[in-house]
C-alpha cells in the first residue's frame, strides 16, 4: 500500500478542499405569507375529526426541532381547565396526505393559551423530504373534547391541497380538506436547515486555455420555496440561490454554470449557496466552498546533445508555465520527480517530458531527443613499415573517419599531428590515439615489429 505524503495530502486539499457545512435556525412563515385576510378556525372533535395535519413541501437535509401549535379551546367545550394534545412528525404520500408517523411529543394545553410549542430533543427530528406536521386530540372523557386549530381561512391555500384530517367519523386514512376548504393550518415547524456547499468541475487539470469547464452542483440544500423564500416567485431579497465566482472576474447565479478562461495561471472557483429564511429578505444564511482550476500548464524542453559518441553527457533542460506556479516538479517517466528543471548525465535517446503543478496537476510535454555524433572509427589494418636490426626505422600509416570536425593523431596522447603517417620508429607496441574536435578520444593497440640482425656463424 503506498503511503500518503505530506506532498499527496496537500495536492489533494488544494484540489477537493475540506468538507464543511453550515447550519440556520428557523421559524416557517410559509402559512402566514399566504394568508391575506382574516383567520379562521377548523374544530377537532374527539370520536370524530380528531387529528389536523399541515403538511411541508422540503428537500432538506435539516431537523425539525420544534412544532408551533396556534389555536383555542372553544368556549363551548365545557370549560375543560387543559386539553391533551400530541404532536406527530409524519412522513407524506405524493398527494401530500400523512404515512407513517417519525415522531411525536404530547403536550398540555390549558384553556387561556393562543398557541403553544412542542420541542423534540436531542437536536430535532432529521428529514430529507417532504413531511407533514400534525396535532391530534388525546384527552380521556370529560375534558377537553375539542380543540379548534387555527386556519388562515378559504380561498387562501392556493389549491396547494397541504391540509389533511383523520379520525373516527371520518375513516382511518388522512383526508384533503379540498374541495369544501381551500387553506392551511398554523401547524408550524421550527427548522435547522443545514447547508454544505460543493461542486464537481468537468476538469480541474488538464484545462486548456478556452477550454469550456462544467460545473455540476452538488449542493446539499432545500431549494422549496416554503423554507427558501428565494425560490418564491415574489421573491423581493437580494439574494440568490448560487453565486459563483470564477476567480478571472467571470460570475454567474446558474445553478449548474460553465466557464472558459483566456489566460494560463490558477483560479481558484468559489461556490456560494444560500438559504434567506423568513421572514423573507430579513436574514439568510449560506454556506461556502471553494476549489482551484489549473488552466494552461505546459513544459517544453531544450536539449543539451553528447559530447562524444557513447557517451553520457547529454541533458535537458525543462520551462514549465501556466497553472499553479507556486512550484513545479520535473520527471522523465512520470513516476521519479525532482524539483530541479535540470537533468544531466544523460546518454543519447528520445525522452518524454512531465511537470507536474502545486495543484499536483500533471502535464505531459513533447518528446525531446539527445542526439550523439558519429563515431570514430580507425581504419583497421593500420599499415606498418617494421624496424631493421633493432633501429629506428619502423614507421605506421593510420586512417581514420567519423567524429566531429578534424581529426588528429598521436602516439603518446600529449603531441598530435594532423597526419596519420609517424616515421622513426623502433620496434614495440604502441597506443593510438585519434582526437576530433570536440576533444573525443579513440584509441588502437598497434605492434611495430623488428627484423632480426644478421647472425655470424664461426666454423
Amino acid at each position: 500500500m503506498k503511503k500518503i505524503t505530506m506532498l499527496m495530502f496537500l495536492c489533494l486539499v488544494s484540489l477537493t478542499g475540506l468538507f464543511a457545512h453550515e447550519s440556520c435556525l428557523d421559524w416557517n412563515e410559509y402559512v402566514s405569507f399566504k394568508n391575506t385576510g382574516g383567520t379562521d378556525y377548523y374544530l377537532l372533535t374527539k370520536g370524530c375529526a380528531e387529528k389536523a395535519a399541515q403538511t411541508y413541501h422540503y428537500s432538506g437535509p435539516g431537523n425539525i426541532t420544534d412544532v408551533k401549535i396556534m389555536g383555542q379551546t372553544p368556549s363551548g367545550s365545557g370549560w375543560a381547565p387543559f386539553t391533551m394534545l400530541k404532536v406527530g412528525i409524519y412522513n407524506v404520500d405524493a398527494n401530500n396526505r400523512p404515512t407513517t408517523l417519525i415522531d411525536s411529543e404530547t403536550i398540555k394545553w390549558y384553556f387561556w393559551y393562543s398557541e403553544m410549542t412542542a420541542h423534540f430533543g436531542g437536536g430535532g427530528v432529521p428529514v430529507n423530504n417532504n413531511f407533514a406536521v400534525t396535532v391530534e386530540l388525546i384527552n380521556p372523557c370529560f375534558f377537553g373534547q375539542e380543540f379548534n386549530v387555527k386556519y388562515t381561512g378559504d380561498g387562501e391555500g392556493s389549491g396547494e391541497d397541504l391540509p389533511s384530517v383523520a379520525g373516527a367519523c371520518i375513516g382511518a386514512n388522512w383526508l384533503s380538506l379540498l374541495p369544501t376548504k381551500d387553506g392551511d393550518l398554523y401547524i408550524i415547524p421550527q427548522m435547522n436547515h443545514y447547508i454544505s456547499a460543493n461542486f464537481s468541475p468537468s476538469a480541474t487539470c488538464g484545462v486548456a486555455v478556452s477550454q469550456t469547464v462544467n460545473f455540476t452542483n452538488t449542493t446539499l440544500m432545500t431549494e422549496d420555496s416554503m423554507f427558501n423564500t428565494i425560490s418564491l416567485s415574489g421573491y423581493t431579497g437580494s439574494e440568490t440561490l448560487y453565486s459563483w465566482d470564477f476567480g478571472d472576474g467571470g460570475t454567474s447565479t446558474a445553478k449548474n454554470p460553465s466557464h472558459a478562461y483566456s489566460t494560463p495561471g490558477v483560479y481558484t472557483v468559489t461556490l456560494t449557496s444560500t438559504i434567506d429564511k423568513w421572514p423573507m429578505g430579513g436574514s439568510y444564511c449560506s454556506d461556502t466552498k471553494t476549489k482551484k482550476i489549473s488552466v494552461g500548464l505546459t513544459v517544453s524542453g531544450a536539449p543539451t546533445n553528447l559530447t562524444c559518441y557513447g557517451d553520457q553527457s547529454g541533458s535537458i533542460q525543462l520551462t514549465a508555465s501556466g497553472g499553479d506556479n507556486s512550484w513545479y516538479k520535473y520527471s522523465l517517466d512520470g513516476e521519479n520527480w525532482q524539483w530541479s528543471p535540470t537533468f544531466s548525465g544523460l546518454p543519447a535517446g528520445t525522452y518524454t517530458i512531465y511537470v507536474k503543478d502545486a495543484l499536483c496537476c500533471e502535464f505531459q510535454g513533447t518528446s525531446v531527443t539527445i542526439t550523439q555524433p558519429v563515431d570514430i572509427v580507425i581504419g583497421n589494418p593500420v599499415s606498418i613499415t617494421m624496424a631493421s636490426c633493432g633501429n629506428a626505422d619502423g614507421a605506421m600509416l593510420a586512417t581514420a573517419t567519423g567524429g566531429t570536425g578534424t581529426l588528429t593523431y598521436s602516439l603518446d596522447n600529449v603531441t598530435y599531428q594532423s597526419s596519420g603517417v609517424f616515421n622513426g620508429l623502433a620496434g614495440g607496441v604502441y597506443t593510438l590515439y585519434v582526437k576530433d574536435n570536440n576533444g573525443c578520444i579513440k584509441m588502437k593497440r598497434v605492434v611495430v615489429s623488428n627484423t632480426n640482425s644478421p647472425t655470424l656463424s664461426l666454423q
